[in-house]
């Protein structure tokens, strides 16, 4: 997360705008991710465009055990699955983009979340730091 000196100019444009950090969970939303990781985790081919990704999320019940809080709950993390395993999931290079949800018509209501980490081999389960759950902190910490 970056400081900025001013607040930055919001475009009318939608598709140019900042996105607003989001308030409350998304569950049963659909979720894309984006970033510029590995195409082909094999040999490590990166991306040459950004890269979307549609992912569902998965509720607490059926996140691996081994993604979740030290205390065993997934409070502040977002644990997802690729929505078409042919399309891969995250990989190498794509931590620290963006994680949001999508409106009826495929476009990002806001920033919902941070990639962290996904399976070794670029495919099925990801995780991703969730935004609402550090968001008195954020507030606390830095103007917005």
């Amino acid at each position: 997360m970056l400081k900025l000196s001013r607040k930055p100019s919001i475009l009318s444009d939608k598709k140019d705008s900042i996105l607003p950090l989001c308030e409350h969970d998304y569950e049963g939303f659909q979720l894309a991710v984006c970033g510029m990781g590995y195409v082909n985790k094999t040999t490590r081919e990166d991306a040459d465009v950004l890269q979307e990704l549609k992912v569902d999320s998965l509720s607490q019940e059926n996140c691996p055990s081994n993604m979740s809080d030290a205390d065993g709950s997934i409070g502040s993390v977002i644990c997802m699955m690729a929505s078409n395993e042919v399309a891969g999931g995250v990989c190498s290079g794509d931590s620290g983009g963006p994680v949001y949800p999508l409106d009826a018509d495929g476009e990002p209501i806001c920033l919902y979340g941070i990639v962290s980490y996904g399976w070794n081999n670029c495919t099925f389960y990801s995780a991703h730091t969730r935004i609402p759950y550090f968001l008195d902190w954020i507030e606390t910490n830095i103007e917005i």
